[in-house]
């Protein structure tokens, strides 16, 4: 389900666009899997341990930037965004905190 879903990003988004989704969603549903959690079931306070689970080995960035690809991917597939939610800006929020912001910038 969630393939058709990528197929029909084809020319909406840049190649490497739909290559880091797809990689975020595969690693999220990963996870989701190991928890028992249908990823695209996923609720929010789910998607905010998903989060604190990432924190020790991912930067802010890769995080924010997978959250809001998997917020993407469900808008896209006719889902709730649950990337809204308060439980999701909260659990962000903690890791901003205690990582500090990915201020990296892609040219300088």
């Amino acid at each position: 389900m969630i393939d058709d879903s990528f197929v029909q990003f084809e020319g909406a988004f840049a190649g490497n666009t739909i290559r880091a989704y797809r990689a975020d969603f595969n690693r999220f549903s990963r996870w989701s899997c190991e928890e028992g959690i249908d990823p695209l079931d996923a609720r929010p306070e789910d998607l905010a341990a998903y989060i604190k689970w990432r924190m020790p080995t991912s930067s802010s960035g890769s995080i924010e930037r997978a959250v809001a690809g998997l917020g993407t991917i469900y808008r896209l597939s006719d889902r709730a965004d649950i990337t809204k939610t308060s439980a999701v800006v909260l659990a962000i929020k903690i890791m901003y905190r205690q990582k500090g912001r990915d201020r990296s910038r892609q040219y300088p």
